[in-house]
């Protein structure tokens, strides 16, 4: 009896096996790198707008209760251009405040509510990332 000797080296099968492993894996490393850059970008603009938030809070409470609003309430807020790595990005924030008559006018009330909206596009997903974060403020005498 003829003992056939077994071929060393790889077959077809597993060379194809080894080719769908690396694949797989350059492709996972290539979502896991282009979705924490898309997350960067998200979590970037959501600490601008609590920052935006933050600053219309400072700013409401320096206001003297009863008083005018000031112009700048209403006027829209300037688009910034940072420089990430030498690459320009352009944030671009809308901030409403809104408030009742007792806070901006006299008035024998000694407490009221102001809103600060703020709404930014993120340019990623369905209604091109469009978000909105709201904050209630109460405010006194």
């Amino acid at each position: 009896m003829k003992r056939r000797r077994r071929a060393h080296g790889l077959g077809i099968v597993e060379l194809l096996v080894a080719l769908a492993l690396m694949v797989t894996a350059l492709f996972t490393l290539i979502t896991v790198f282009s979705r924490s850059s898309r997350y960067a970008v998200m979590s970037r603009n959501r600490t601008v707008a609590i920052l935006v938030c933050h600053s219309t809070m400072d700013e409401l409470k320096a206001h003297k209760f009863g008083t005018p609003a000031p112009k700048s309430w209403s006027e829209p807020i300037s688009p910034v251009t940072i420089y990430a790595d030498g690459r320009p990005q352009a944030m671009d924030f809308k901030r409403t405040i809104k408030y009742g008559d007792a806070f901006v006018k006299p008035s024998s009330v000694d407490a009221d509510e102001a809103s600060i909206t703020v709404e930014w596009d993120e340019g990623i997903g369905s209604n091109n990332g469009h978000k909105t974060m709201t904050v209630k403020v109460p405010v006194w005498r």
